[in-house]
């Protein structure tokens, strides 16, 4: 939907498991009830390496940090970030999809806009550029990959 270079979630979006089988609509909404949307963020090397220092020296707090929206949908930790495409070696080097970070090169970054409004991941608001896409949310994302690749 959104193709980047890499994606970045926290697992205390997910308010539970996937069930085994048929996954309804129903289901995804009890695991996703947030109205949170994907958002694709444009950064330089050097930028996407800040935001990853970002994101690694708050993990410890961010883990159990109760995000608090609105009310109806109960108290959740933030959780763990997760990335798919970008690795950390036992050496601090950051590797994009099996490359070496190139500090002066563009990468794309799959996430939400939720990162963008929360105080944590300044790097977001400051240097990225940001294409927020309001025609879906995260459950409905699920649901078309899960129809593309399950179905």
């Amino acid at each position: 939907m959104m193709q980047t270079d890499v994606a970045m979630l926290s697992t205390g979006l997910f308010s539970g498991d996937l069930p085994a089988g048929v996954v309804t609509a129903d289901d995804l909404h009890q695991i996703l009830p947030h109205a949170v949307h994907p958002m694709r963020t444009r950064l330089v090397g050097h930028e996407l390496e800040r935001l990853i220092k970002e994101i690694t020296k708050t993990q410890v707090f961010l883990k159990n940090y109760q995000i608090r929206g609105m009310g109806f949908r109960g108290h959740q930790a933030f959780g763990d970030v997760v990335w798919r495409g970008l690795a950390i070696d036992d050496n601090n080097q950051i590797w994009i999809n099996g490359a070496l970070l190139d500090q002066y090169r563009y990468y794309t970054v799959g996430s939400l806009d939720h990162y963008l409004f929360i105080p944590f991941f300044p790097t977001l608001e400051i240097a990225g550029e940001n294409e927020l896409n309001y025609a879906y949310v995260l459950r409905e994302v699920v649901a078309q990959y899960l129809t593309e690749h399950f179905n």
